[in-house]
C-alpha cells in the first residue's frame, strides 16, 4: 500500500525518510536520527502519518467530533494491503514489541505532548499489534490530547499520527537521562534516574528509583545505588552525542540489557530554572513515619480543629486508636503526647515512634472481628443508627430543647460519630490491601502500560452517595451550559447573588430549584473537614452555586464505562495463555472486591460523619443563648469552648476563655494538623509530593482555599489546594492538573484524578504556601513533581 505523495506506509527506522517529522512523527523522527548517528536503538519500523491519513479518508471521519473519530479509529478494519505490510514488518522483528504513538505534533521543543498519546509495551502477536496500532491512532483524539492542544491553541488542520513499532528490550535497568539538570537548569551536570526492569515503574511513580548525577567535564559520578558505573558512563557518552547532533538539551529514555544500553527516545528538554525555595526550618531530616503520615492527616484534617471539635471528636478518637494499637502489642505514648496543645486551644499531631512489645503477636478477638466486618452489614447499621438518629434529631424543634437537652443530644451524636468512625478503619485497611493486590495483579496480567487506562475505567462510576452527588451537580451545570442566557448570568454574577439574579426567568428558577433539591439530598456533606465548627453544604448555598459556576465553564466530564472495561479485560484474559488464563477468575474477584471497597469507602465516610452538621446546629442554638445572656459575643464563639466547659456551666469565664483562645490562634497563624517543619522533606528546588495520577500538564496556578472559591477555577487552571474531599471532585473535569498539600495515592481525590486522566501530585505539604495565583507550573503526575516555569506577573 502506498499513500499520499507515494510515501510507503511502512518505513524502517534506518531509512532516511523516517527522519522527517511530517512522515514519522516526532518520536519516530527522533529515533531515526539516533539510528543515523550509529547509536544503539532497538530495531523497528514506523507506520507513517500518510497511512493514518489514508485510514481517516477511507473511513470518512475527518469531520466527526473528536470522541466519535477516536471510536471509529479504534474499531476500524485496516485495509488488507496495509495489514499485510504491518504483519510482514512485524514478522521480521519477531517476538514482543513496543508500540508507540508518534504524532507530527509531538516531542517538539514548543510542546512535548508527553503522556498525551498512548504507548503499548510487551505486545505479542499479529492481532494484538494491529489492535495497538488502532488504539495509538485513536489516542490522537482522546479528551486528554484534545484538551492539551486546545489549551495551547494548536492548529489541528494537518494533525496526523505515525506509529513506531520496535523490538522490546528485555531490560535489566531502564530510566531517563536529562542532559542538563531539569530542575535547576545547571548545564554542568547530567541527571540519570533509573529503576530495575522496565522504566514504566519510574515513569508511573510506582518506584522512585536511583538518582545519579554525571559531571559533564570530569565524568565524575554522584549517587547511591546499584546501577553499574560502566552503564552510567556509556549513557553519558551517548547523551553528549545526542545533544550535540540534535542541537540542545535532551530528555532521553533508555534501557539496559546484558550490560549494554539502548536508547528508546530523545526529545527536546526546555529548561527554565525556578525561583529558589529555601529548606524549611526545623533542622533534622523528618522521620519516615512523619513524612508518610503527614499527607494523609493533612488531607483529612487540613487545619487545626477548634476546641469544641477537639473535645467532641479528635482527642477521644486518638485515644481509641492508640488504645487499640496498644492492645495488640504496639508501644505508644499517651494521647496528649500525640495530639499536643501548642497554644491555648490549638493542637497539632506529633507522629509517635511506635515500638513493639512482647505481646505484639497477640490479636484480641475484637480486632480480628473488626478486620473481617461485613461491609454491607456495617452500612446498613450506620444507615439505621447514625444516619437515622441524626435525621430524627435534625427534624426536632431544637429551639425548644433546654441547654441540658441540647448537650445531651450532642453527647448522643458524639457516641455515634466515634463508634462508626473507628469501626470503619480496619475494613478500610483490608480494602486498601485488596485494592493494591488488584492493581498489582492487573499490571502483571495485562502489562503496566495497558493497566493504567484499563484500571481507571474498571474502577469508575462506583455506586455511592459521592457518585450520585457528582452526577447531580454536573447535570445542573449542563443546564447552565445549554443556555446562553444562563451562561451570561453565571459569568456576570457573584455566587452569593445568583439565587436572586436567576429568579427573574423561568430557566433561572429551574436552576434554583435544582440547586435546592441538590442541597436537600446532599447538604449534610462536610466542607473543610468533618467537624461541627465548619459549615456543611446546606449551611451556605453559595458553595453549590460557586461549584456550578466553575463547572459550567467546562465541557463536562467524559465518564468511563466500567462495564465496557470489564468486557475488555475479559477479552484480554481469554486471549492469554498459561498463567494469564488461570489467574483470570482471581483477577475478576479482586476487581469486584475493589469496587465494593471503593463504594464502602465513600459511603461509610458519608454515614459515619453525617451527624456533624446536626451537632453544629445544636451547638449554634446553645451558642446563641449564651450570646443572648452576655456570656459570648456571637453564637459561633461556642466552638472555642470544649464540651466539658459547656457542661460545667461556668458561663462567667466563657468570654475571657474565648478571647484568650482567639488570641492564641492568631499568634500561631494558619497551621496544618501536622507541623510542616516536621513533615516537609524538600529535595533541591522542586516541589515534590506523591505521584498519584500520571501524565504532565502545564498551566496557571489557581489556589482554591475552600469551597467558597470554587467559582475562581477556570478551564485549564492547575488546581492547587491544601485539601480535597469528595465534594471537590467535579472540579477535576475542568482543571488541567491538581496539586494538593495532603493526600496520597489511595485518597479519594487521587482515585478520581486517575479516572479523569488528570495529572495530580498530592502530599506536597506546603504547595499552597510556595505557589501563588498566576504562577505557571509544570505538573508531572508520574514523578510527583511540580516545577515553577514562570512567576505570576506582579
Amino acid at each position: 500500500m502506498t499513500t499520499r505523495r507515494d510515501e510507503p506506509a511502512v518505513i524502517r527506522l534506518d531509512d532516511a525518510a523516517a527522519t522527517d517529522v511530517s512522515v514519522a512523527g516526532g518520536k519516530g523522527a527522533g529515533l531515526a536520527r539516533l539510528v543515523a548517528l550509529g547509536l544503539r536503538v532497538p530495531d523497528g519500523f514506523v507506520l507513517s502519518t500518510s497511512a493514518y491519513r489514508a485510514a481517516v479518508a477511507s473511513l470518512g471521519i475527518a469531520d466527526l467530533p473528536a470522541a466519535r473519530r477516536a471510536d471509529a479509529l479504534e474499531q476500524a478494519d485496516l485495509p488488507t494491503p496495509l495489514r499485510d505490510q504491518i504483519v510482514a514488518s512485524y514478522r521480521s522483528l519477531g517476538g514482543r514489541v513496543a508500540v508507540r504513538s508518534s504524532a507530527n505534533a509531538e516531542d517538539l521543543e514548543a510542546a512535548s505532548f508527553a503522556g498525551q498519546h498512548d504507548t503499548f509495551l510487551d505486545v505479542e502477536g499479529e492481532e494484538a499489534l494491529l489492535d495497538a496500532v488502532r488504539r495509538c491512532w485513536a489516542s490522537l483524539w482522546s479528551p486528554r490530547a484534545v484538551d492539551y492542544r486546545r489549551e495551547r491553541g494548536w492548529d489541528e488542520a494537518d494533525l496526523a499520527m505515525a506509529v513506531v513499532v520496535q523490538r522490546m528490550v528485555p531490560a535489566d535497568w531502564a530510566g531517563v537521562l536529562f542532559t542538563v539538570d531539569p530542575v535547576s537548569g545547571d548545564r554542568s551536570v547530567m541527571v540519570v534516574e533509573a529503576v530495575r526492569g522496565l522504566g514504566e515503574a519510574l515513569v508511573s511513580g510506582q518506584a522512585s528509583g536511583e538518582r545519579w548525577r554525571i559531571d559533564r567535564g570530569a565524568g565524575r559520578l554522584e549517587g547511591v545505588g546499584d546501577l553499574p558505573a560502566s552503564l552510567l558512563r556509556e549513557l553519558g557518552r551517548d547523551a553528549l552525542r545526542v545533544e550535540e547532533a540534535l542541537g540542545g538539551p535532551q530528555d532521553i529514555e533508555w534501557a539496559a540489557a546484558e550490560n549494554r544500553t539502548w536508547l528508546l527516545q530523545a526529545r527536546p528538554l526546555t529548561v527554565r530554572a525556578p525561583a529558589p525555595t529555601p529548606r524549611p526550618a526545623g533542622g533534622a531530616t523528618p522521620s519516615r513515619l512523619a513524612r508518610s503520615f503527614a499527607p494523609t492527616a493533612i488531607d483529612h484534617v487540613p487545619v487545626t480543629p477548634l476546641p469544641f471539635d477537639t473535645s467532641l471528636f479528635f482527642r477521644p478518637l486518638f485515644e481509641r486508636i492508640l488504645t487499640a494499637a496498644r492492645s495488640v502489642g504496639v508501644g505508644l505514648p499517651p494521647s496528649d503526647q500525640v495530639l499536643v496543645e501548642i497554644a491555648d486551644g490549638v493542637v497539632q499531631v506529633v507522629p509517635p515512634a511506635p515500638r513493639p512489645t512482647r505481646s505484639l503477636v497477640r490479636l484480641p478477638r475484637g480486632v480480628v472481628r473488626a478486620f473481617s466486618v461485613d461491609m454491607d452489614r456495617w452500612l446498613a447499621d450506620a444507615e439505621r443508627r447514625s444516619v437515622g438518629r441524626a435525621a430524627e434529631i435534625d427534624a426536632e424543634d431544637v429551639t425548644a430543647l433546654s441547654d441540658a437537652d441540647l448537650l445531651g443530644r450532642i453527647r448522643e451524636l458524639q457516641a455515634l460519630l466515634l463508634e462508626f468512625s473507628t469501626t470503619r478503619l480496619l475494613p478500610l485497611a483490608r480494602g486498601a490491601i485488596v485494592s493494591a493486590s488488584f492493581g498489582r495483579l492487573l499490571r502483571a496480567t495485562v502489562g503496566r502500560e495497558a493497566a493504567v487506562p484499563l484500571e481507571r475505567a474498571l474502577l469508575a462510576e462506583v455506586p455511592c452517595t459521592t457518585t450520585e452527588a457528582n452526577h447531580e451537580i454536573e447535570a445542573i451545570a449542563a443546564l447552565v451550559r445549554a443556555s446562553a442566557h444562563l451562561r451570561d448570568v453565571f459569568e456576570a454574577t457573584e455566587p452569593a447573588d445568583l439565587p436572586s439574579a436567576l429568579s427573574a426567568t423561568p430557566d433561572g428558577r429551574a436552576v434554583v430549584e435544582a440547586v435546592d433539591g441538590y442541597l436537600r439530598r446532599f447538604g449534610l456533606r462536610e466542607t473543610i473537614l468533618p467537624a461541627a465548627a465548619f459549615p456543611a453544604w446546606r449551611d451556605d448555598p453559595t458553595l453549590a452555586y460557586g461549584l456550578v459556576s466553575g463547572l459550567a465553564r467546562g465541557t463536562g466530564p467524559a465518564h468511563a464505562d466500567p462495564r465496557a472495561a470489564r468486557s475488555e479485560l475479559v477479552r484480554r484474559l481469554e486471549r492469554g495463555r498459561g498463567p494469564r488464563r488461570w489467574l483470570a477468575p482471581r483477577l475478576l474477584r479482586l476487581l469486584d472486591a475493589t469496587r465494593a471497597f471503593l463504594a464502602f469507602r465513600e459511603e461509610s465516610h458519608y454515614r459515619a460523619f453525617v451527624a456533624f452538621p446536626v451537632v453544629r446546629r445544636l451547638a449554634l442554638v446553645l451558642g446563641g443563648r449564651l450570646a443572648s445572656r452576655g456570656s459570648l459575643d456571637s453564637d459561633d464563639d461556642v466552638f472555642f469552648l470544649s464540651i466539658e466547659e459547656l457542661e460545667s456551666r461556668s458561663e462567667v469565664a466563657f468570654r475571657e476563655i474565648v478571647e484568650g483562645r482567639k488570641a492564641a490562634r492568631r499568634s500561631v497563624g494558619a497551621l496544618t494538623i501536622v507541623p510542616i517543619e516536621v513533615a516537609t522533606h524538600v529535595e533541591g528546588h522542586s516541589l515534590a509530593g506523591v505521584p498519584v495520577s500520571g501524565g504532565t500538564a502545564t498551566g496557571p496556578v489557581r489556589i482554591i482555599r475552600g469551597e467558597a472559591e470554587f467559582s475562581k477555577l477556570r478551564p485549564g487552571d492547575v488546581l492547587v489546594a491544601s485539601y480535597t474531599n469528595p465534594t471537590w471532585t467535579p472540579l477535576f473535569s475542568i482543571a488541567a492538573a491538581a496539586v494538593v498539600d495532603g493526600g496520597g495515592a489511595a485518597s479519594h481525590a487521587a482515585i478520581v484524578a486517575r479516572e479523569y486522566g488528570l495529572p495530580a501530585v498530592m502530599g506536597t505539604l506546603d504547595g499552597t504556601m510556595r505557589l501563588h495565583d498566576g504562577d505557571v507550573v509544570l505538573v508531572d503526575g508520574s514523578a510527583g513533581r511540580v516545577t515553577l516555569l514562570a512567576e505570576a506577573a506582579s
